[in-house]
């Protein structure tokens, strides 16, 4: 950029008007073409500020000239002095003072938008006038201005606004943490947090708080954060992509009126460090697919804690807890809701909530590995039945459950792992204490087939869940041993027929029968049954067979190792029936005691 200036001549009063007004319109032409370069690219802002300082170079030479003729000479013509006054009234002492106070101001204008080239962010105070009720249209137009720039984000002050918030694509929410508030103004019937349109992708949402204000809500509507967009296959218009790919870091919701955290778009999401605490009604809801979830903490919502929906999320470290609060139907309460899931995949922790610790309904090909423990209770009020994991409708699981009841036992939870119609194929290992009994309560339903299960558990209380109707091609439950139950029970489908192994071992140190295994079979209508006890006396080393009263058939031959009267031999009552020396069968009441012992009945 280049400037030129004519040479003043004597003839002061004549030219010195027309000259002046030239001088400072090639400076404002100038200084508007700067302004217009940098709005283009921090590279255009740079040059223009170069450019400009160069223009003060240049009218640094000229002030030599101007002062002589204007203070050295002694004469201020009219229009010189009218020169001096800016257009916001201010006199300076010479036209010179006036040029570089407003080059200065120029200059500092550029700076300015050269940031915002460079960094695409600005402050919302900056955006904020004067007498407004809350900062809702200052948001407005902070995003109005990020989206004429192709996007960028808003920082927040460090204190706690007011304002509902509707974020466009390409624009993000960054605040300094827990010190930055977003809160929901009263009466509100939305959220506090929201998307400017169903279309919206590639949003930040980072490190601030949104207050819910419950105290002054009234309608379930008055979300804390709710992200609704179109889940078709619609192309943005900059990379042509078809999901949201919103990015959330370190988020703290609280005391909202209605759900805490609402995600209701297209997938690839990624969430981190959320966390939502008293909500008015369910904590966090996932109505999204395909999303990255790392450390989420939900509690103390009056209904459930976190329901999932869709599939193919991955939650990490998981914490849902006292879920429930001032729940009195005893219809929520829930830690873990996960309904109609397919490959979704979590881990974490459940715990003290009102009802169960995690449901599954209707999912498939799930993982879950979680530490469910103390539910069933709130606020001293008791529900009965309750689980560490409930299974509805779902097929080919794998589940790691990890369980206690520490209040005692005849305090919830009750059960381990509870099952409720058709679920089939899933691979389960229970592993826990204090329970009132570490096992399936089946509430008498059917089609609970091919599961492979696992439960390790000591017993307080011996009461033996109903397993009716349920068929398993492998099952174990260790327990702590007890003369009175069995602790492996399983009852098998007349209309099928299946096959596995069962292997159950106990430690008994007292003279008692202890029951293994019992296998019973029913007709359809339950009119017969036929059953095996299979018992163990560890001090006698002895299995036993106990028919129950029924006749015991054998298809095919039966070997009796040894057969001698000091090794194996036939045992009838109190009868001994063995095989002597020279081939002859001897029977004798009571043990043998030595080879031609007893009455020979046969050759």
């Amino acid at each position: 950029m280049k400037l030129s200036f004519d040479r003043l001549t004597n003839a002061l009063v004549a030219n010195f008007r027309n000259t002046l007004n030239k001088f400072i319109g090639e400076v404002e032409e100038n200084f508007t073409e700067t302004v217009r370069d940098v709005n283009q690219a921090k590279t255009d802002a740079n040059a223009a500020v170069t450019k400009a300082d160069e223009a003060k170079s240049q009218s640094n030479n000229t002030q030599a000239q101007v002062d002589a003729l204007v203070v050295g000479s002694n004469t201020s013509p009219a229009e010189a002095v009218q020169a001096r006054v800016g257009t916001d009234g201010q006199t300076f002492a010479t036209l010179k003072q006036r040029l570089d106070n407003e080059h200065a101001g120029v200059t500092a204008q550029l700076a300015e938008k050269a940031k915002h080239v460079n960094n695409i962010a600005v402050n919302l105070e900056e955006y904020y006038q004067t007498g407004e009720a809350n900062y809702t249209d200052a948001f407005a137009r902070a995003f109005n201005y990020l989206k004429s720039v192709g996007g960028g984000k808003v920082i927040l002050p460090s204190k706690e606004i007011e304002a509902i918030v509707k974020v466009p694509s390409y624009c993000g929410i960054s605040g300094s943490g827990r010190k930055s508030i977003i809160k929901l103004p009263e009466g509100s019937n939305q959220a506090c947090i929201q998307l400017a349109d169903i279309n919206t992708k590639f949003i930040l949402l980072q490190d601030f708080s949104v207050n819910g204000n419950k105290a002054k809500q009234s309608t379930e509507n008055a979300k804390g954060v709710y992200l609704e967009s179109n889940k078709g296959y619609v192309g943005d218009s900059t990379f042509n992509d078809r999901d949201s790919r919103h990015v959330i870091r370190n988020l703290f919701v609280y005391d909202t009126f209605g759900t805490g955290f609402h995600l209701n778009t297209r997938g690839e999401n990624q969430i981190e460090n959320l966390q939502v605490v008293r909500s008015g009604a369910d904590g966090i809801i996932f109505e999204s697919f395909d999303n990255w979830v790392y450390g989420i903490s939900v509690g103390e919502s009056k209904r459930d804690g976190l329901i999932i929906y869709d599939a193919n999320t991955r939650f990490v470290n998981v914490k849902s807890w006292n879920n429930g609060m001032n729940e009195t139907t005893l219809t929520y309460g829930r830690g873990i809701v996960m309904n109609n899931c397919q490959g979704v995949m979590i881990s974490g922790e459940s715990q003290a909530n009102l009802r169960d610790g995690i449901v599954m309904n209707g999912c498939k090909i799930c993982s879950v590995n979680v530490n469910s423990e103390l539910n069933g209770a709130r606020n001293g009020l008791v529900v009965a039945n309750t689980s560490a994991i409930v299974l509805e409708n779902s097929d080919y699981n794998s589940i790691n459950i990890t369980t206690r009841n520490r209040r005692g036992t005849e305090e919830p939870q009750d059960y381990a792992l509870k099952f409720v119609d058709n679920c089939s194929y899933n691979q389960i290992f229970v592993s826990g204490t204090s329970m009132k009994m570490g096992s399936m309560l089946d509430n008498g339903t059917t089609n609970k087939q091919r599961n492979s299960i696992n439960i390790l558990c000591d017993l307080s209380n011996y009461t033996l869940a109903n397993y009716s109707n349920f068929n398993a091609n492998v099952a174990g439950i260790g327990v702590t041993p007890n003369s009175q139950i069995s602790p492996l029970w399983v009852v098998s489908n007349a209309s099928e027929n299946y096959q596995g192994t069962l292997i159950q071992r106990i430690t008994e140190n007292t003279n008692l029968d202890n029951t293994l295994i019992t296998l019973e079979g029913k007709t359809q209508d339950g009119s017969g049954v036929s059953k095996l006890d299979i018992k163990s006396n560890i001090v006698n080393k002895q299995v036993i067979f106990n028919m129950n009263g029924n006749t015991a058939r054998y298809t095919g031959s039966v070997k009796i190792d040894g057969g001698g009267w000091n090794t194996y031999r036939m045992i009838l009552g109190n009868y001994h029936l063995w095989v002597d020396s020279i081939g002859k069968l001897r029977i004798k009441n009571g043990a043998p005691t030595s080879d031609t012992d007893g009455a020979i009945v046969g050759t």
